[in-house]
């Protein structure tokens, strides 16, 4: 015959046998109840793999991801672990690739999307505009 055990027994039977376990065991079983943080990145140049390979030698828990779009447009997308800031990803990343490829970091879907859309301004106002179209007429 079996003898069913209440979820508190059972959880102190779990405790037990965790406190045995060596510390890289107990972390490894804190892993798998993380959550993650989804960070986007886009920059003038392809930066895809050298991020890659640098978040490969670092010590952060991460995912790529797929931010959707074609092949040829320069972003990316990563999960990570939700104790990582957005400081310490750029920081594994580091400052030398941020500045080589101009990187721009998101933690938001809506600014990573808003971004993409914005259009380059030309920096002249429509008042400038029109006077420079006037310039250009009288030449």
């Amino acid at each position: 015959m079996t003898v069913m055990k209440s979820p508190g027994t059972i959880n102190k039977m779990i405790t037990n046998r965790l406190k045995n376990f060596s510390s890289t065991a107990v972390q490894h079983v804190n892993t798998n109840e993380m959550n993650w943080t989804t960070y986007y990145i886009t920059g003038r140049t392809d930066f895809r793999h050298d991020v890659s390979k640098k978040l490969q030698h670092s010590n952060l828990n991460y995912m790529p991801g797929y931010a959707g779009g074609t092949g040829d447009e320069l972003q990316d997308m990563f999960w990570v672990d939700d104790t990582t800031s957005l400081r310490n990803f750029k920081e594994a990343i580091g400052s030398k690739l941020i500045w080589k490829h101009r990187l721009k970091f998101y933690a938001c879907l809506e600014e990573f999307i808003e971004a993409r859309n914005v259009k380059p301004q030309s920096g002249f106002t429509p008042d400038e505009i029109e006077l420079i179209n006037l310039m250009q007429g009288a030449a």
